[in-house]
């Protein structure tokens, strides 16, 4: 066996969770045995939330059958979360389902021992995750320098170099899913779907490449393509919440209201205090609540962000303005375009001005400006002027809530 105070280890503070005590005590001194120091402990999944909510941890090791909160939950909020999303996961159980072990095939830094498990098991699976983690970074380096290399004149020789360097790698699914999720984020639509195509071409059934095609279509509003990649996806594997609020929301974005009501409650099914899910049953409610009010709407074709636009002026016009902001808050959940973003967010910070609490609106048209990369004249009006002053006229607010109606 290696030398514990030689071998590479996986970030601390550890957090080990399971129902079993003594099983929690087990875990914890392999883990001291083999030199970590940084371990918190916890018997039910609210106490395991509380610990990685709060960011005290850097790595879990989880039990999938847990009271209050399943592991499966926890599980889920953790791959939703940008910030925790890469944290690595060991699950140990003796019992897990097909759906089960299909939801953990879905995510990267993800691993699973079967309970039990002795200490040359644990070392081991360790290292591999040490491994995991290091290949990770220096590839998403490596995509990041192609990636600067395609903003050059010399775009489609330095893409056709990537296509390259993915063919001959060891791990050609894993480094096709980290080029192609951050040219997702970074604009690069034509370059990731190519490589996810060439990528379902050879593994049809790779969820991990559907789930990452599904967001790419959302991203440039192909929302009937994505509607039914997604849908097949979660036949596969039904315990993802995120791909089902991501469903929701391609039926949303297609009128499709009562369709996403359906997602969204399944999703709210598996998790009560899913956010996203939440997030969209607040936007499907107060949308059959605006055209129930409003009947002479439903004649009206909205897009997607005018039709949120149009909800949230109602809230605010009609002095339900904390309903406003939230339905404000919830719809931009759904929203990718960062026009429709920026002039949504100045309409919360004139809901906020509304409501007397300056410093929140000015967070606001913050955010509007960021959106717009300076160029939203409103927010820098506002930012930069007397009408930052809560005091200002109800009609001054009126007239620029009421601009910005038709997105």
């Amino acid at each position: 066996m290696s030398d514990p105070e030689k071998i590479e280890k996986v970030p601390e503070p550890i957090l080990v969770v399971d129902d079993d005590q003594m099983m929690v005590e087990l875990v914890s001194e392999l883990f001291r045995n083999l030199g970590y120091s940084e371990i918190k402990t916890a018997t039910d999944g609210e106490e395991a939330w509380k610990i990685v909510k709060e960011r005290e941890c850097r790595f879990v090791v989880i039990d999938w059958k847990l009271p209050k909160i399943p592991g499966y939950i926890i599980f889920n909020r953790i791959r939703q979360d940008e910030e925790l999303s890469r944290m690595p996961m060991l699950v140990m159980s003796g019992m897990l389902t097909k759906a089960d072990f299909a939801l953990l095939e879905e995510y990267p830094f993800t691993h699973f021992l079967q309970k039990p498990f002795t200490q040359v098991l644990l070392e081991e699976m360790l290292e591999e995750i040490i491994s995991e983690t290091g290949w990770h970074q220096s590839q998403e380096q490596n995509i990041i320098q192609f990636m600067e290399l395609l903003n050059s004149n010399d775009h489609k020789k330095a893409f056709n170099g990537l296509q390259a360097v993915i063919a001959g790698a060891k791990r050609k699914v894993a480094l096709t899913l980290i080029a192609a999720r951050l040219f997702r984020k970074k604009g690069f639509f034509a370059e990731a779907e190519t490589l996810l195509a060439q990528l379902l071409k050879a593994s049809p059934n790779c969820m991990q490449a559907i789930s990452e095609l599904g967001k790419l279509y959302l991203s440039t509003k192909r929302f009937d393509e994505a509607g039914k990649l997604l849908q097949a996806a979660q036949a596969y594997s039904p315990k993802n919440i995120e791909r089902l609020c991501m469903i929701g929301e391609a039926k949303l974005h297609e009128s499709e209201v009562e369709e996403a009501k359906t997602c969204f409650e399944e999703a709210l099914d598996l998790d009560p205090d899913a956010l996203s899910a939440k997030q969209g049953m607040t936007v499907v409610e107060n949308t059959k609540s605006f055209f129930d009010h409003t009947p002479e709407s439903s004649n009206i074709s909205y897009s997607f962000g005018s039709l949120m636009n149009s909800v949230g002026i109602s809230l605010v016009r009609g002095g339900r303005i904390a309903e406003g902001i939230a339905q404000y808050e919830a719809a931009l959940k759904f929203i990718h375009a960062k026009e429709v973003i920026a002039r949504l967010s100045f309409n919360v910070g004139l809901a906020y001005l509304r409501w007397n609490k300056p410093d929140d609106a000015r967070k606001w048209f913050e955010k509007s400006l960021a959106e717009s990369e300076g160029k939203f004249q409103k927010a820098k009006n506002y930012l930069s002027s007397k009408k930052m002053d809560s005091s200002a006229s109800v009609s001054d607010l009126e007239t620029d809530l009421g601009e910005a109606e038709n997105l």
